[in-house]
């Protein structure tokens, strides 16, 4: 092979027999003078290549060299590219051949030769690349040639087998594999003397599988193809671009450096730059490190590193505890009732349903425990006599051992939910619908099968058996009494049919249902009908006396049916009624017959007429006594609340009611019948009359009248008849009437009339006039006062101002009421006095006489007033206010007076002066209110009780007075109105209930606000025994945990409580480690037990040798809840301390083993320290092996399954580990299995094997060395990316970007509406992450762009992206350009501040250019070479 490359000379490819191995491992050199030489495993077991190679020459050019310090330049990895090429080429006809041949069965050995001899070439070629010292190779490229070569290898190696297998007789090689030789199988003995040989060659070689090479062939052809086009895309790209942007990034680095350097040296805050320094050198240490080795480092010098070796070490110390692992599903068979635990099993099944394990439950108290050895997904099921049921029936479990209930110790729980209750209905048809019932509620239903047999399913409990709401039959006694304990119940003796059913149908006069009918039953004797009650009846109309005993049905539903059950044997009377207030409706026929025999029966009753009510209003206004008239004739009248009652109602018939009365007019209704309803309105007058009589004038004229609506205003004006009388029909309501001529000299001027309940016919007016005269009688010289007349209603005649005599002038006959009106000054007899004028020549009079002096007074809060004057104290008197009023207080005489108020209210003055008479008004206003309460102190007369206050005013302290049995009061300031106050009593001899009480402050005296019980308390001696010193004991009260008491216990065991109410309220415990302290019947005393300590030792029974990794369960006996699970390590011993004197039953479990018994029960005495070894027999072994690809990578999470066909399909199966390893265990000896990839634990199908499938025959012994050869899968995530255009209607395209790990960019493509979905397909599922990045593309910036996270997890991900609108009714969109600028005006910021530099660089820059592209002379070229 020939090369231009000067970096690389002709290396000789040396091809020797493999060298056996030690036990160590370690390979032996042939010739250790022969220089440099370096051993390349090449995939095969047959043959090694020996690569020796020479130092490069170092005849380069300054730019080369330059680039290669960057690590930048490849021109030679390029050169010795481009010549494997042609191999590969050759190698894809040669296998394309060769899979022909193998499809036609036409294969011949000088042929399978030829095509090892090819591949061979390409494997020489490719090794010759990827091995060499002095190319700098990319780790990600260098991988994958090797990964191509080892494939290669492996398939030339299977390719020989096939040549062999062709031809008996050995063949050798051609010339140019002179040198290529097969080693004889490699075998390696260990220290026990056992012998293990290479599957890979040797005489005792499987058979090779036609397909398993076929895919390979197919799989190492795709590798070709894709290295094929990765040369010839490597070969053809500009590499000295990259040397240009890399020669960039350095330059950038070091500018980089600079900058975080000059930083430090300058500013103030050097964090961030010490920061960028410490990065940057460490980021030049590691490339120069990097290129160091690549440089001046064979890849045989270059070790594993420390932390490789860590790794390895710490992998080599956590695998075994790995392959250990073995987890326990544990948990209760539950039971509400005493139930023999000893009857029930626990059964672990596959998916299949496969039986897996089967465990007893613990006979004490149903506890349970399953050794679980490999992740899946199992069924438990429990295992049980017939007719019991259990709450769930199964558990599915799927232990990946960290999220699961097993993994996590969490207890599984199957809970007895009952049991059968089978019986038989004599006489009963099938399908007779049963119900169980308990107390009225049903637990369960069923229907009899053939024969009247029946089952149904309850807890334990007293129960009764009854038909079924829908069926037409019902037992005896109408339902069987049963009781449920501990196992499924017979009901003896058998059900028998007593009574049948009775369908009642109700309709209206169109046949339509009728509901809410009340349907009455009489009978000749008492029956027992389901909640139906009986009694006795006087009778009842239509009905013989015979049939004296009414039982109350029920109503009809909105079907029109009621469904009576259990009805006997016999005659029956059947009445329907319907009331609903004041309707009720008859029924045809009124009473109907009923005659019940062998078989259910049917009622049907029509509703015939109704019965309502109306009533008569005037304006909501109830009138009595009025004739009501029906259908134009008087049927009655109505009473005191206006009602009146409509008899003989027919449905859709025609029916008016109106009313009748004098001077009264009404309106008509129509009544409205459909049954159930009775439709009638109100019966309300329309108008009422006003009538009266008007005196002539003189002249002998009539004046005219004016009628005004007191409610809208409107008037009305009328003109009497020639002989003065009235008559006005108006609606009813309150009205003014008066004269329309002002002037006229009528009188009254102004009458108010109210016709609301009833006419008004006495009114007169008159021509008669007089005056009216009001004297005033004063306490010395009478003040101006005004005296105003009032007629009825409140309309203001006339008001008079004067001193003592008020005259009223021209006042027309009626009854007035007359006010004075002295502006508070002074206190009289009447402030209000009544005035008659009659038509007569006496004028009335009447007199107002003054009793004292008044002042006003404002109290903002109810009060008592006390005064007195100042200078006669005789002179005294009081009076109360409500509070937020105006009054007045009157007093015999003029002068000063002493003012006082007494109220539970505190105010700005308690006592005040006030002169009389006082012009304006006096306020005071409350500031704190009082509050009072009690404590009950029992007449203690020593307790010493405070109560501590506590409110937005302030905390206070008050002492309780035990004088007045512990009544306190105290005063709150109004501020504090809607804030709550808390009060807590406290005492060093009493207790309190309540210990504290809330109130909320409502700005009023409060009296009695709480009332607080007290008590002397009462302190508890208790012991503990035997005794023990310095025990915890704490006393909780039950009703409140935030209350404790807490002691401790002295030499004697004694110790005291309190003080407490009773002890009965508080949980006392004790606690100290070692002992177990147990409550006796006496409360606050205890007994005391020194625990026990248990050791168990578990060996095998024939070697004796400790057994570890056994599951050890122990579990308390009766009365006893404790249990430990615990897996035993290389000592095979467990200890147990701290356990209660009793009974424990301890179970040992180990796959594979047996021991006997599989339950031991454990006597524990007190204080003692008890050893137990428990044996176990190896009954079952274990199959060995591994799972790998044809490049040695391990296979690992896949479900590797053996299945025996004769042995009653006896199933195991195990996972391979990270290193392809696996372990089935539990395989039965003298069974045959056959052993096979199932699938991949998440589910997915197996790989394909080679071979696929080992048969292997179990002995007593384990079996090793099963290995499986699996051709490589890839699994995959499909993406489906749902963008939310919808809510952006603008947007018409969007661009969506896909990245790995934020940084490594996959894809970017264009979504253009209506298509909303974008789906990634076939990426690795490897869990990582990927970033989806939804961007507005048209129109821009239209909404904010989104990203969604996504991790590769699963065969289908769905990621959904809504889109929301960023612009607002005044957005601008920003230009491109405009986003361009910013960083333009930095660069040139930066260039301006560093001119000289830039322009040192610029010089740098353009001799460079100079010396690169000008014409090269001879001696120049000379100097280049």
């Amino acid at each position: 092979m020939s090369s231009d490359n000067h970096g690389f000379v002709h290396d000789e490819i040396v091809v020797q027999p493999a060298t056996p191995t030690s036990t160590e491992g370690q390979q032996q050199p042939q010739n250790p003078n022969q220089g440099r030489k370096r051993s390349v495993d090449v995939g095969t077991s047959t043959a090694q290549i020996i690569i020796e190679s020479e130092p490069p020459v170092s005849n380069r050019d300054c730019w080369s060299s330059m680039c290669d310090v960057f690590g930048t330049r490849q021109s030679a990895y390029i050169t010795q590219l481009r010549p494997i090429s042609t191999y590969l080429l050759r190698c894809q006809e040669a296998l394309k051949i060769f899979q022909f041949e193998l499809e036609r069965d036409i294969k011949t050995k000088q042929s399978s030769m030829a095509t090892y001899q090819h591949v061979m070439d390409c494997v020489i070629e490719i090794n010759h690349v990827s091995m060499h010292r002095d190319l700098n190779i990319p780790p990600d490229e260098h991988t994958m040639l090797r990964s191509v070569a080892y494939e290669m290898a492996l398939l030339a190696r299977i390719i020989e087998e096939v040549a062999n297998q062709a031809n008996d007789k050995p063949r050798s090689r051609t010339n140019s594999f002179a040198r290529l030789t097969i080693s004889a199988p490699t075998v390696h003995t260990s220290t026990e003397g056992d012998e293990t040989r290479d599957i890979g060659s040797g005489e005792s070689v499987p058979a090779v599988d036609v397909g398993s090479l076929k895919d390979n062939i197919s799989k190492v052809f795709d590798m070709v193809e894709n290295l094929m086009k990765y040369i010839d895309k490597k070969t053809e790209r500009r590499w000295w671009l990259r040397d240009v942007i890399n020669f960039t990034q350095a330059a950038v680095k070091v500018a980089l450096f600079i900058s975080a350097a000059i930083s430090v040296a300058y500013h103030e805050n050097q964090i961030a730059p010490i920061i960028t320094l410490v990065i940057t050198i460490i980021q030049g240490i590691t490339e120069g490190f990097d290129q160091y080795f690549l440089k001046n480092k064979s890849p045989d010098d270059i070790h594993i590193s420390i932390m490789g070796q860590l790794s390895l070490v710490l992998l080599s110390l956590l695998l075994p505890v790995t392959l250990a692992n073995v987890y326990s599903c544990a948990g209760f068979v539950k039971s509400s009732s005493s139930i023999d635990f000893s009857d029930l099993k626990v059964k672990l099944l596959t998916l299949e349903g496969h039986l897996k394990h089967e465990e007893e439950v613990n006979p004490s108290n149903g506890y349970f425990m399953i050794p679980v050895y490999n992740k899946g997904s199992y069924t438990l099921k429990v295992a049980s006599p017939a007719g019991y049921y259990f709450e769930p029936d199964t558990i599915e479990i799927k232990i990946d051992g960290k999220t699961d209930a097993c993994s996590n110790n969490e207890d599984l729980v199957f809970k007895l939910t009952g049991f059968s209750v089978r019986g038989t209905v004599d006489g009963a048809p099938a399908g007779l619908s049963l119900v169980l019932t308990q107390n009225g509620k049903q637990v369960d239903s069923t229907k009899t099968f053939e024969g009247g047999k029946y089952e149904m399913r309850a807890p334990p409990g007293k129960y009764e058996v009854s038909t079924g709401a829908d069926a037409s039959e019902c037992i005896a006694r109408g339902k069987a009494t049963v009781e449920v304990k501990d196992s499924p119940v017979a009901v003896t003796p058998n059900l028998k049919i007593s009574g049948y059913q009775l369908e009642i149908a109700t309709k209206n006069m169109e046949h339509h249902p009728f509901t809410d009918a009340v349907m009455t039953l009489y009978a000749t004797s008492f029956i027992d009908l389901p909640n139906v009650k009986c009694e006795t009846s006087e009778g009842a109309h239509d009905v013989p006396t015979t049939h004296n005993v009414r039982c109350a049905l029920g109503k009809t539903d909105p079907r029109g049916r009621l469904t009576v059950p259990c009805v006997p044997s016999g005659k029956y009377y059947l009445q329907p009624t319907h009331e609903d207030g004041v309707t009720s409706i008859s029924f045809a026929p009124r009473t109907g017959l009923i005659e019940i025999t062998q078989k259910a029966n049917e009622a049907v009753f029509q509703a015939a007429s109704a019965t309502g009510r109306v009533r008569v209003l005037s304006k909501d206004l109830p009138l009595s006594n009025v004739e009501v008239v029906v259908n134009g004739q008087k049927s009655g009248k109505t009473d005191s609340q206006g009602h009146f009652t409509l008899e003989n109602l027919k449905e859709n018939e025609h029916t008016t009611v109106t009313a009748t009365a004098p001077h009264t007019h009404f309106n008509t209704v129509q009544v409205n019948v459909q049954f159930p309803r009775v439709s009638v309105e109100d019966v309300r007058v329309q108008k009422f009359d006003i009538c009266g009589q008007m005196e002539k004038t003189e002249e002998g004229k009539l004046e005219k009248l004016t009628f005004t609506r007191k409610d809208d205003k409107r008037s009305l004006e009328i003109t009497p008849k020639s002989d003065g009388s009235f008559c006005q029909a108006v609606s009813p309501g309150q009205f003014t009437i008066e004269p329309t001529d002002k002037a006229s000299s009528l009188t009254p001027r102004l009458l108010e009339v109210d016709v609301l309940t009833k006419p008004v016919t006495n009114l007169r007016f008159t021509h008669f006039k007089t005056n009216a005269n009001v004297h005033v009688s004063c306490i010395g010289a009478c003040p101006t006062s005004t005296i105003s007349l009032f007629l009825p209603g409140q309309t203001l005649v006339r008001s008079v101002k004067g001193t003592d005599v008020f005259v009223f002038e021209n006042i027309g006959p009626g009854t007035y009421s007359a006010r004075l009106d002295d502006n508070g000054r002074g206190c009289w007899e009447q402030s209000e006095m009544t005035l008659k004028v009659e038509q007569s020549k006496t004028q009335p009079t009447i007199h107002f006489k003054q009793n004292g002096f008044a002042a006003q007074i404002e109290i903002s809060h109810p009060a008592k007033i006390e005064w007195s004057n100042v200078d006669r104290k005789q002179l005294a008197g009081k009076t109360e206010t409500k509070g937020g009023e105006v009054i007045s207080i009157c007093v015999p005489t003029s002068g000063v007076y002493d003012i006082s108020l007494d109220s539970c209210y505190k105010f700005d003055q308690q006592q005040f002066k006030l002169t009389v008479p006082f012009d304006g008004v006096h306020k005071e206003k409350a500031i704190a209110a009082r509050i009072t309460g009690q404590i009950d102190l029992e007449n203690d007369k020593s307790a010493g009780v405070s109560l501590r206050v506590k409110s937005s005013a302030g905390d206070r302290e008050i002492q309780v007075s035990t004088n007045e049995n512990g009544k306190f009061e105290f005063e709150e300031p109004l501020a504090s109105s809607g804030e709550q106050m808390l009060m807590v009593p406290s005492s060093k001899l009493r207790l309190f209930e309540p210990t504290s009480k809330i109130i909320t402050i409502t700005g009023k005296c409060i009296d009695n606000a709480v009332v607080f019980k007290s008590f002397r308390g009462i302190f508890l001696d208790g012991s503990i025994k035997p005794a023990v010193e310095n025990a915890a004991v704490k006393a909780v009260l039950k009703t409140d945990k935030d209350v404790v008491i807490e002691t401790v216990s002295g030499k004697d065991g004694k110790f005291r409580i309190g003080p407490v109410k009773r002890i009965e309220d508080y949980d006392i415990t004790a606690t100290l480690d070692g002992f177990k302290f147990s409550p006796t019947s006496t409360p606050g005393h205890f007994g005391s037990v020194k625990l026990s300590q248990l050791s168990i030792k578990v060996a095998d029974e024939v070697t004796n040798e400790p057994l570890d990794g056994v599951l050890l369960s122990l579990v308390g006996g009766k009365g006893s809840d404790y249990r430990s699970n615990n897996v035993l390590d290389a000592t095979a011993q467990k200890n147990f301390v701290a356990l209660a004197p009793g009974e424990y039953f301890v179970r040992a479990i180990l796959q594979e083993y047996k021991f006997s018994p599989s339950t031991s029960t454990i006597s524990v005495k007190e204080g003692q320290h008890e050893n137990v070894v428990l044996k176990g027999k190896r009954v079952s072994f274990s199959a060995y092996g591994k799972m790998r690809e044809m490049s040695a990578n391990a296979v690992s999470d896949v479900l590797i399954e053996a299945l025996s066909q004769g042995c009653d399909l006896h199933q195991s199966e195990a996972t391979t580990s990270s290193d392809g390893t696996f372990r089935i265990r539990g395989l039965l000896p003298n069974c045959e299995y056959n052993v096979y990839a199932k699938a991949y634990v998440d589910g997915a199908n197996a790989p394909h094997t080679f071979p696929r499938q080992f048969t292997v025959s179990m002995t007593p012994e384990d079996v090793k060395g099963l290995e499986f050869i699996a051709t490589k899968t890839v699994k995959t995530t499909d993406i489906s990316v749902e963008i939310g255009m919808e809510s952006v209607p603008e947007v018409q395209s969007v661009r969506v970007v896909i990245t790995k790990n934020d940084n490594e960019h996959i894809q970017t493509a264009t979504v253009v509406a209506p298509q909303y979905l974008h789906y990634l397909v076939n990426l690795p599922r490897d869990g990582e992450e990927y970033a989806i990045r939804v961007e507005p593309e048209r129109p821009p910036q239209a909404f904010n762009a989104k990203t969604v996270r996504v991790v590769a997890d699963a065969a289908m991900k769905v990621a959904r992206v809504p889109l929301t609108t960023s612009k607002k009714l005044n957005d601008v969109d920003i230009s491109v350009g405009s986003l361009l600028s910013l960083p333009f005006f930095v660069s040139l910021a930066l260039i301006f501040f560093n001119q000289n530099r830039v322009l040192e660089y610029l010089e740098l820059f353009l001799d460079f250019s100079r010396s690169t592209f000008r014409p090269a002379t001879p001696d120049n070229h000379r100097r280049r070479r």
